[in-house]
């Protein structure tokens, strides 16, 4: 039998059929993922339980299940602001928890960058609702990719990593249920492990954390609105927009995440 830990760790590229939520996994290792938090619920507990199953002593981040959703979310801010990579992940309703943190998480100057994973559950098959955690990023100018595949969900963390760590910003890779665990044959890129640099980089000196009074939230809402637009003119060339052809030239459907497989 595979060791699910054992394929984790390889640092060749490889292929291996995995769902959606494993997939995630590997890319938090590939792209150089230093912290990552969490409060269980579906449809995202396999992220867990695939870190879970990479031995500790080889296990290239630090991981914790925290009191909540907004005390995983802190911790993972505290990871960021001294240049590590972050990666808070909840169910939907989690990010109402941590929402009180969540929107001032654009303003700040997030030195290692953080993807936040979402697993949102359309048609409530494990949740008190259907909300759509996409209008809470908008209310907080944060950027959203959305997978379609398990596939994309590894292409899209990576990408979203890349980003986020270039222009020290969150990033939402939002998931849904179906996504999560669906199963398909994804191929892995190479991993090396690197050392862990403990060396401190926070200085508040060099930026402003505590969003307070109009002189401090208007430069601080800028910078957030800067990276909106960055991003912006990235995703209109973006490699994951695609184009199916048809009959019909006169008329198109434009769809987003696991849409077009659920007709």
């Amino acid at each position: 039998m595979k060791s699910l830990g054992e394929m984790l760790l390889r640092k060749e590229p490889f292929s291996e059929i995995v769902m959606g939520d494993t997939a995630i996994v590997r890319a938090m290792i590939e792209a150089g993922v230093r912290v990552a938090t969490s409060y269980p619920g579906s449809p995202t507990p396999e992220i867990a339980e695939a870190i879970a199953s990479v031995p500790f002593d080889q296990r290239p981040f630090y991981f914790e299940f925290s009191t909540n959703e907004k005390v995983a979310l802190e911790v993972a801010f505290g990871a960021s602001i001294n240049g590590h990579l972050s990666c808070p992940f909840f169910k939907s309703v989690g990010l109402n928890v941590a929402a009180d943190s969540f929107v001032q998480l654009s303003m700040m100057d997030l030195l290692g960058g953080m993807v936040i994973v979402l697993g949102d559950d359309p048609g409530a098959n494990s949740s008190q609702n259907e909300q759509d955690n996409r209008h809470l990023a908008r209310l907080a100018y944060v950027p959203v990719f959305e997978p379609a595949t398990p596939k994309e969900a590894y292409k899209m963390f990576l990408e979203a990593a890349n980003l986020a760590k270039k222009h020290h910003m969150p990033i939402i890779v939002r998931l849904t249920t179906h996504v999560c665990h669906a199963k398909e044959k994804v191929g892995f890129g190479h991993w090396e492990p690197r050392p862990l640099d403990k060396t401190s980089r926070f200085d508040p000196k060099t930026g402003c954390y505590i969003p307070l009074t109009a002189a401090t939230v208007y430069p601080m809402k800028r910078r957030a609105l800067q990276n909106i637009d960055a991003v912006k003119k990235y995703a209109e060339d973006s490699p994951f927009n695609t184009t199916v052809d048809n009959s019909n030239k006169e008329r198109g459907i434009i769809t987003i995440g696991a849409c077009p497989f659920y007709r």
